[in-house]
């Protein structure tokens, strides 16, 4: 791809697939600029605007990744990765209400466990206990998610708010506060758990 690249500097469609591999492995500001360089408005892709979001949102930028996931999203309704993407950004910016019916669509239309992780930690973040626990139980222990459901109550005080630092994707495992991940199905994601939509990298349909 880079020497694709090399050769072809100003193509679009050889700018986007470079830019989100190089996203994938965490090559933020090479990935930024051919990612800006392939975003065509006369011919729009939302694989490469929600990957420009997935940059801004792996630098904590969630006011500027939060308009580029909505533009994603109007491109392509029915994608799961890009519902879980905008709803993290929600939520990492404290808006858990907005985050709560993009997770539901994501998990009616097919999202995994990850998905329905999600979806339990912003039930929780906004006190609804008993439907996070129920949520998450589908998908792990009861004992498990009763533990995580505690962890919870104890770092919010039963009090909706933005999620912490300490809740970030790369936070520690096993925590309910660390669940934050990527929708599933024809998605990648990266060590910090935004989806990059690296495995969806070949012709439209």
């Amino acid at each position: 791809m880079q020497q694709a690249s090399d050769a072809n500097p100003t193509h679009k469609g050889i700018a986007g697939e470079y830019g989100r591999l190089l996203l994938e492995f965490n090559h933020i500001t090479q990935a930024e600029k051919l990612l800006e360089l392939a975003d065509d408005p006369t011919n729009p892709d939302w694989k490469v605007v929600s990957a420009r979001g997935t940059v801004f949102a792996k630098q904590s930028q969630y006011s500027k990744a939060v308009p580029l996931f909505e533009r994603a999203l109007q491109l392509a309704p029915d994608q799961p990765s890009v519902m879980s993407n905008l709803a993290l950004a929600y939520a990492m910016e404290g808006k858990v209400e907005k985050a709560e019916p993009l997770l539901r669509r994501a998990a009616a239309l097919g999202g995994d466990a990850r998905v329905n992780q999600n979806l339990a930690l912003v039930l929780g973040l906004q006190g609804k206990y008993d439907e996070a626990k129920q949520t998450m139980a589908a998908d792990i222990p009861p004992d498990r998610a009763a533990a995580n459901i505690d962890y919870l109550k104890q770092m919010v005080k039963a009090e909706p708010k933005p999620i912490p630092k300490s809740a970030a994707p790369d936070a520690a495992p096993d925590k309910v506060a660390a669940k934050l991940k990527p929708a599933a199905a024809e998605t990648s994601k990266d060590a910090t758990g935004w989806s990059t939509n690296v495995a969806a990298a070949k012709p439209a349909n």
